[in-house]
Parts: structure tokens; C-alpha cells; sequence
């Protein structure tokens, strides 16, 4: 008969325990620990006791954030200028629509050709329906990932920092 360090969970509270089980072979050593209430990880044979029958399992401590309830209510300034680029942005896709209708509707009633150059119509035309919504779009987002850049800053001020 040898001794066997039986390391698992108990199951009433799923604690980590190592018992020390005298046992003739692994599997009688696992089926004693699961009697007395112990899921088992593993069971090896003894070399020595060990260093003790309960290991507690050990939790990173814990660490206080301000949170924005405790933080108060700051960085107004950075709320206000997140809702101004984002109703600015808004505008810029009404904007950019009406000007793809008007350069279709520029394309439409003069169509190609009736300026006398066709490569200055069609680049005329490419720049009234492709390159100034897309401009005024990108611009539009732009103000749109500002703001959104504005609202995480004030995120990130507010979780760091500490109440005065």
C-alpha cells in the first residue's frame, strides 16, 4: 500500500483540494477521494506528503476603477462637440444624394456630346455625379469618425479619472 497526492475539486464548492490518500493502486486512490466528495484532476504516487491538504485557489486582487459615477460629470465640452459633428455629418448625406440627382439630372438633359469636346462632357459629367457626392460623403464620414473619436475620449477621461 502507497500513498497517492490526489489533487481536485471539491464538489460542494468547487475549491481546489490535494489530499493525501493511502491506497494500494491509482484507481482505488481516485474512487476514495470521489467518496469523500473530491472530483478528481489527477493522482500521483507520493514522494513525499504534501506541503498541505487544502490549496486555496489564488484570485488577481482587486483593483478600482473610477467609474463614471464616481468619476462625476465632466468633459461636457467633448459630449457637445461629439453631437455637433455628428448632426453635421447627418447633413452631408442629404447633401451628397441631391448632388448625384443633380449631376444625373445635368447628364440627363444636355447628355454627351452637345458641348462640342466630348471628353470635356464626360469629364464634367464623371465630376457631377461621381466626384462630388463621393467628396461630400467622405467628408460626412470624416465628421462622422471624429465624432465617434470624441465620445471614446471622453470614455477614456471619465474611467480614469479619480474623484477630487
Amino acid at each position: 500500500m502507497g500513498d497517492w497526492n490526489v489533487t481536485g475539486a471539491r464538489k460542494s464548492d468547487a475549491q481546489t483540494v490535494m489530499l493525501s490518500i493511502s491506497a494500494a493502486t491509482e484507481d482505488e486512490a481516485r474512487r476514495t477521494a470521489n467518496e469523500q466528495g473530491v472530483l478528481v484532476e489527477s493522482a500521483v504516487q507520493a514522494t513525499s506528503p504534501p506541503p498541505q491538504t487544502l490549496v486555496e485557489s489564488t484570485r488577481a486582487p482587486r483593483v478600482e476603477y473610477a467609474t463614471p459615477q464616481l468619476a462625476g460629470k465632466r468633459y461636457h465640452g467633448l459630449t457637445i462637440v461629439a453631437l455637433t459633428l455628428s448632426v453635421l455629418a447627418w447633413l452631408f448625406y442629404p447633401w451628397a444624394v441631391l448632388a448625384l440627382c443633380q449631376g444625373i439630372a445635368i447628364m440627363s438633359r444636355y447628355g454627351v456630346g452637345s458641348g462640342g469636346n466630348m471628353l470635356e462632357d464626360l469629364l464634367s459629367i464623371f465630376r457631377r455625379v461621381c466626384l462630388e457626392p463621393l467628396m461630400i460623403t467622405a467628408a460626412g464620414a470624416t465628421l462622422h469618425a471624429i465624432s465617434v473619436a470624441c465620445l471614446a475620449l471622453r470614455d477614456i477621461a471619465r474611467s480614469v479619472a479619480r474623484p477630487s
